[in-house]
Parts: C-alpha cells; sequence; structure tokens
C-alpha cells in the first residue's frame, strides 16, 4: 500500500517539447509506451506478452466477432495491419455480468474483456493489478492515474476516419481520481443534465476530466488506467462512459462548466474474467515456444563470427523478443576428432556472447554435439526458447 500511494506523490509524466496529440485530445503524444495497443477503433492494455485488457463492448459488434488483430505497443496506427506489426486474437473474453448499452438511454454494465494473442506481442513482465483496498484508499486521497489511448481529436476526425486512414501515435495524459462518496451524486447531476440517460453502473470508480483539458473520445474505448513507476505498471481499471466531456461528442460539457466524470471499471472486479483467460492459455500453450537457426558455415578453423553471422544472431535476438533462452550448440561430424569439439564449442561461445551484448536478458548456454549429417558439421545451432505465458 505504501508503494502504491507514494506513486502519486512522486510520479511526474515525462513531456518533451509540446507537440499536437494524436490520440486522446489535449494529451501527450506517448509511443514509447511499452503497455497502450491498438485494437483497430479501440484500445488495450498489454498484461502480459499474450493477455490484453480491454472493454468487452470492444470483442464484437452487434454481437459477431469479426477478426481482430492486436498492434505492437506504441506503434502508429495504420490500416496495412500484417505480421510484422501486429498478432492475431485468438479468444476473447467479456466480464460475466456485462450488458451492452442502450444508445443514449443506458450505459454499458461491467464493460471488462479480456484478449489471448496468438503469440507474444511484445518483451514484458506482467502487469501488476490493484487491490481493492489501494485501489479505495487511492480514490479517496484524490490520487492521479495514466490513461493512454488511440481516441479521436474530435467528432470531424471520428467522422474522417470512416473514409480515410488515420495514421496516429497513442497519447497519454493523467486524471485525478473522484472519492467514493462523490461519484454518484456526480452521475445523478449528469443524468439530470442529460434528460436522457436513465441507467450508469453503480460499481465504478472514477476520475474527472477537466473541461479545456485532455479528455477521452471514440478510439479511447479499452483504455487502461494505471500507475506506472519506471517499466513497472500497476493495472487500475478500464474506461468506462464518460458523462459530460466536450470533446468528440459534439456536446457542450456541462452546464455549469464543471469538470466531466468519466467511470473505470475497476480491475479487482474483472478478476475472474482475467483468470478464465490464463487457464485456457495455459490450457493451449506448450511451455515453450522453440526457434533454430543454423549459422551460415565457418572457414577452416576461425571461432571468431564474420558480419553475415552477426546478422544472422542479431536477427535471431529480435526476431523472438519474448525469448529468455538462447542456446548455441557448436555441431561435430561424428567422425573427426575429439579435438574439434574445442574449435566448434569456441564459435558457439562466440555465438552465445554476441546474442547476450545484443540483450543482457537472455539466459545464454553454450554446448557442443556430434551430427552424421555432414551438412551441419562445423556450424552453430542457434536454438531460442521463449515462454507461452
Amino acid at each position: 500500500m505504501k508503494k502504491i500511494l507514494s506513486l502519486f506523490a512522486s510520479i511526474a509524466l515525462s513531456i518533451g517539447t509540446a507537440s499536437p496529440a494524436s490520440a486522446m485530445e489535449r494529451a501527450e503524444e506517448d509511443n514509447n509506451n511499452p503497455r497502450v495497443v491498438s485494437l483497430g477503433g479501440c484500445t488495450g492494455f498489454l498484461y502480459s506478452p499474450r493477455i490484453v485488457l480491454t472493454a468487452a463492448h470492444c470483442l464484437s459488434h452487434n454481437g459477431v466477432e469479426y477478426p481482430m488483430r492486436a498492434m505492437r505497443p506504441g506503434l502508429r496506427t495504420t490500416w496495412n495491419v500484417n505480421d510484422s506489426n501486429s498478432v492475431k486474437v485468438i479468444k476473447r473474453f467479456a466480464h460475466p455480468a456485462y450488458v451492452d448499452r442502450n444508445g443514449q438511454i443506458a450505459a454499458h454494465l461491467n464493460d471488462f474483456g479480456v484478449l489471448v494473442l496468438d503469440r507474444p506481442l511484445a518483451n514484458v513482465t506482467t502487469a501488476s493489478l490493484i487491490t481493492e483496498e489501494e485501489a479505495i484508499a487511492l480514490s479517496n486521497a484524490r490520487g492521479n492515474v495514466y490513461s493512454t489511448g488511440y481516441g479521436y481529436q474530435s467528432k470531424a476526425d471520428r467522422e474522417s476516419a470512416k473514409v480515410d486512414p488515420r495514421y496516429v501515435l497513442p497519447a497519454t495524459a493523467k486524471f485525478p481520481l473522484i472519492p467514493i462518496a462523490e461519484i454518484q451524486p456526480r452521475v445523478e447531476r449528469h443524468k439530470a443534465w442529460s434528460h436522457v440517460l436513465e441507467i450508469y453502473p453503480d460499481n465504478v470508480l472514477a476520475v474527472s476530466q477537466a473541461q479545456g483539458g485532455p479528455q477521452t473520445c471514440d478510439g479511447d474505448s479499452g483504455s487502461g488506467y494505471y500507475l506506472r513507476d519506471g517499466d513497472e505498471f500497476t493495472y487500475f481499471g478500464v474506461l468506462a462512459w464518460p458523462l459530460g466531456i466536450t470533446n468528440c461528442y459534439g456536446g457542450d460539457g456541462t452546464p455549469d462548466g464543471s469538470d466531466a466524470t468519466v467511470g473505470v471499471f475497476p480491475v479487482y472486479l474483472g478478476l475472474e474474467t482475467i483468470a478464465e483467460a490464463e487457464a485456457y492459455l495455459a490450457s493451449i500453450s506448450p511451455k515453450w515456444s522453440v526457434n533454430q537457426k543454423t549459422l551460415s558455415a565457418f572457414s577452416s578453423y576461425a571461432t571468431g563470427l564474420t558480419s553475415q553471422q552477426k546478422a544472422q544472431v542479431k536477427a535471431a535476438v529480435e526476431a523472438n523478443p519474448a525469448a529468455d533462452k538462447f542456446i548455441c550448440t557448436g555441431i561435430r561430424y561424428y567422425s573427426q576428432p575429439m579435438s574439434v569439439n574445442i574449435m566448434v564449442r569456441k564459435r558457439a561461445k562466440a555465438a552465445c556472447e554476441y546474442a547476450k551484448q545484443l540483450n543482457p536478458n537472455l539466459s545464454t548456454w553454450y554446448q557442443n554435439k556430434p551430427t552424421r549429417a555432414s551438412s551441419y558439421a562445423g556450424k552453430v545451432l542457434l536454438t531460442v526458447k521463449s515462454p507461452n505465458y
């Protein structure tokens, strides 16, 4: 608890030279964020290498689950989505009590969803999840949380996106939480002002979004609210229905100019859905994904790497961003003298040392083995193992 509370006193959003916002209006571009992913119309939070947290209403359209992909964290959006910049969604889980919206009369209820990906999207650790006790304490302390999204800048931007590609970066903003006792009174005021909205979830927490400051919009759906301390992320919850914002919807905000009230579905109410996704992933995945690559031939008795071989090692490292085991095997033809073991072992050592230089987080191991396939004699086999989360 003390660590979580101290984050609000110590974290400052790092902003360089101001540039035009590309997603959440009046927020700051954040293309280096390792957790934010575009879902093609929605935003998601990369909880672990193969699990994305988002909104339940982003999982389908009118009850139909269309093909869906998650772009690599922080990338600029594009209509050219492929295997080089994204990963396919293979399973979707909605909160068991999710209820879709009813026009402007009823907001989404329990709007929380989880996506399972076909393969690791990025080399990240599993994010922490805030507890109910921590979330309530932070809310009552009016602490700040971050949110990052790919939403539209304006109503005009939303209309243009229907026919023109959007090439935008994610944007991050920081918002103050609303004390628990103040949330429902604010919701009731918004209901009275709208003359339309009748049902709004009563189990959400909420943030204030100032008029004239950063505000959410279409495309920010599914955005996560989170705490950040360097590379450590603590997920707080998912963006819920906004009340009283001026951005995007063309509304007039609030009659008295007060801040908008934006709900946050807290993650501690979605733990069952996350556990269901993790169980599914464990059921379909072997413990490790294995990729192998044989380096090009060495010349005579050389034990150092050529520029071509270095490029091959680098390609193997970069192609497996979630890898944590890198094994280099020097190969001796079975009928060659045992003294050749020393040479091929040195070659394997050189390959593993270079891989470790490229990615210090790798656990490397070099060895030598015999073969009866003469085409492999004298070469080095790279075996890259990545955990399936």
